[in-house]
């Protein structure tokens, strides 16, 4: 199964990946089946590296903000933990797609990427 089919699949099921250095974290939701959830933890085990490198985020601007669309999924909203949050980092944009906001987050800062069509410049 390719990264992209185990980040569809975790979307699918409700749980949330983010990544946290050379680590894949995930939030799943409460009444998620023990076998279902074996199962996408074999797959994210399987597939860590192409999963970490999906869920790094987009690509950057000199200001630190998104400018382009996700390398796994090409969604364009992003969001990030926020300056108040103690685990706060300026250029963590997180996909909304591939790595939902996981429960009890709160606020976060977002940023929506235009298309190539919708841009000024």
């Amino acid at each position: 199964m390719s990264a992209r089919a185990v980040l569809d699949l975790a979307r699918r099921h409700g749980v949330a990946l983010r990544h946290e250095g050379d680590r894949v974290r995930w939030y799943a939701p409460d009444g998620l089946a023990n076998d279902t959830l074996d199962d996408l933890l074999d797959r994210l085990r399987e597939n860590k590296a192409d999963i970490l490198s999906a869920l790094t985020g987009p690509p950057l601007d000199a200001a630190g903000v998104p400018d382009g669309a996700c390398p796994a999924c090409r969604g364009r909203l992003f969001w990030r933990l926020p300056e108040r949050d103690i685990a706060h980092d300026p250029r963590a944009w997180r996909c909304d797609a591939c790595s939902p906001t996981p429960p009890g987050t709160g606020m976060c800062d977002a940023c929506a990427v235009p298309t190539e069509g919708e841009r000024d410049d």
